[in-house]
């Protein structure tokens, strides 16, 4: 798969691009019964932002592909870590971590800003951050302070790459 050079342009010159129909289907199934499957079983370290008297669910959870084969298979064998190259413009790239946010409707709680960078064992600038979708945002419901001036994210299938 191939980056249209204005994505590989708005990536370099932003630091963000969204990245539309980079998901095959049949990932994004296999990535929905795999969630369906945490939420069932949390992991360790896996944080619960709702109070259980509030309506909804945001939850998070971390380093799924030691304990989900679906995760670790997509980590590995999916377009994102040739996409993830493409954009570095490097030969091959090694992963970090996987993260889990699943935020259901009529949920109150949100992530509060923040800067990942700083926590990161990272020296240079030759990272990319893949956010992928699996669900359609109502129209009605809040954006994320991720770039303002981004396009909302549309149907499933998409990858945003941030370089954070």
């Amino acid at each position: 798969m191939t980056i249209p050079p204005d994505n590989l342009t708005e990536f370099r010159d932003h630091g963000a691009t969204v990245l539309r129909g980079v998901i095959p289907a049949g990932w994004l199934a296999r990535l929905e019964a795999a969630v369906d499957r945490v939420l069932a079983a949390p992991g360790s370290i896996a944080v619960d932002y709702t109070p259980p008297d509030r309506p909804g669910r945001f939850y998070n959870d971390f380093f799924l592909w030691l304990r989900e084969p679906e995760f670790a298979a997509f980590i590995r064998e999916s377009p994102l870590p040739a996409l993830a190259a493409e954009l570095l413009g490097a030969a091959r790239v090694g992963f970090f971590f996987d993260q889990l946010f699943v935020k259901e409707p009529r949920t109150q709680e949100s992530m509060p800003w923040h800067q990942d960078l700083p926590y990161w064992p990272v020296r240079d600038d030759a990272l990319v951050t893949m956010w992928v979708p699996l669900e359609r945002r109502h129209p009605r419901e809040r954006r994320g302070g991720l770039r303002p001036r981004l396009a909302p994210l549309g149907p499933r299938g998409q990858a945003l790459a941030l370089r954070p």
